[in-house]
């Protein structure tokens, strides 16, 4: 999603607001780009796309979150394991 490659904090709010469009594709498209806003206001809407319906959704919050090395992830990532665990491949 481009305004996540314009690595500008300004984008955060839009993407955070995609994070609830009814297409999966686009709620997993936008929590992916919100690893280029480096915007702490990005934290929480990620933490809430942990719980999302769609699994890749679910996964592409995961991945961004653990990326930011936010210590504050740590909890809802746990969460989340617990919540929905991993299927084995």
């Amino acid at each position: 999603m481009a305004l996540g490659k314009l690595r500008d904090r300004r984008a955060a709010a839009p993407l955070a607001a995609l994070l609830a469009d009814g297409a999966p594709d686009i709620r997993r498209v936008a929590a992916a780009a919100l690893a280029g806003c480096g915007d702490a206001t990005s934290f929480g809407p990620l933490v809430r796309a942990l719980g999302d319906t769609d699994p890749a959704v679910r996964g592409t919050a995961r991945r961004v979150l653990k990326a930011t090395g936010d210590s504050r992830a740590v909890a809802p990532l746990l969460a989340t394991l617990a919540a929905f665990p991993p299927v084995p491949s």
